[in-house]
């Protein structure tokens, strides 16, 4: 793992449309490089990773960096987003720039090199689910253990 410097604050700002934020992730795209910042929480709240995985297959970058600063979010998307840059083709730069946390450590993992900038955080945890159901059903979620065992 590489720790180096953020870049300065001017050069950092997520783009921005009408002066707000459209979406929970902005994507830059260049000829021969692709920057994603995930700035936000991964895919909830009627949110999904569909439009960015689209997104992700559609780049012709031969580099992308993908810029963290999340605290986590939905495990599917987030194992979606990581298999999407996993199977891009391209050389993934990840950049933790504040916090790479839950879901968000696995994405950052998708990464051929990943950056640390100093005084960012890296937290792992086991996947958390909620289960309803009758006692014997709750024991146990076949669903948690199977979020275990995604876990690259």
């Amino acid at each position: 793992m590489m720790i180096g410097r953020l870049r300065p604050r001017a050069e950092r700002q997520l783009p921005r449309a009408n002066g707000r934020r459209d979406r929970w992730y902005q994507i830059r795209a260049a000829a021969d490089e692709a920057e994603i910042y995930i700035y936000d929480e991964i895919a909830w709240y009627g949110a999904s990773a569909d439009d960015l995985v689209r997104e992700i297959a559609s780049l012709t970058a031969s580099t992308i960096n993908v810029r963290l600063n999340t605290p986590g979010g939905s495990v599917w998307d987030g194992m979606a987003i990581y298999q999407a840059l996993r199977g891009h083709g391209a050389r993934v730069v990840t950049h933790i720039e504040g916090l790479a946390a839950s879901m968000g450590s696995v994405i950052a993992l998708a990464g051929d090199e990943i950056r640390m900038a100093k005084g960012a955080f890296y937290m792992i945890h086991n996947p958390w689910v909620l289960v309803l159901g009758d006692a014997p059903s709750r024991w146990r979620s076949p669903r948690r253990d199977r979020a275990e065992e995604a876990y690259p």
